[in-house]
């Protein structure tokens, strides 16, 4: 497996994750700060494109 494709798994895990857990949180603190991971992971993603 190369880095390219690791990176992208674990891009695309971390994406996935922090916006399941987006929406599971009760405090809204949380919630942006795991959105924020959200679009960091996304924009790793494109920066791979």
């Amino acid at each position: 497996m190369t880095s390219e494709t690791a990176l992208f798994y674990l891009f695309g895990a971390m994406a996935v994750v922090a916006s399941l857990l987006v929406i599971a949180q009760r405090n809204p603190i949380y919630s942006v700060l795991l959105l924020i991971t959200s679009f960091g992971a996304l924009s790793g993603l494109y920066v791979l494109l």
